[in-house]
């Protein structure tokens, strides 16, 4: 089963929580929201693309939020990948 990190996860949620719900965006993740940073754990694929889905949805046509989370990435984000 694939699956994703909730490294990139947690950022995306950060990224778009001052205009969407973060309880929200963390119940479609399937991560807890009361936890300010989920420790490094793996979510389905499936949990991720909804996200991702649910997010690009509020941005139709013009969607950026995936960019901007790409962009503010660094080295150190990726422990010893980076």
């Amino acid at each position: 089963m694939a699956s994703v990190s909730t490294i990139f996860v947690s950022r995306i949620i950060d990224r778009v929580s001052d205009r969407l719900d973060r309880g929200t965006l963390c119940r479609v993740a399937g991560i807890d929201a009361d936890s300010p940073a989920p420790s490094p754990a793996m979510i389905s694929a499936e949990n991720y693309y909804s996200l991702l889905e649910m997010i690009a949805e509020t941005e139709k046509p013009d969607i950026r939020f995936l960019l901007g989370v790409s962009m503010s990435a660094t080295c150190s984000d990726f422990g010893a990948v980076g």
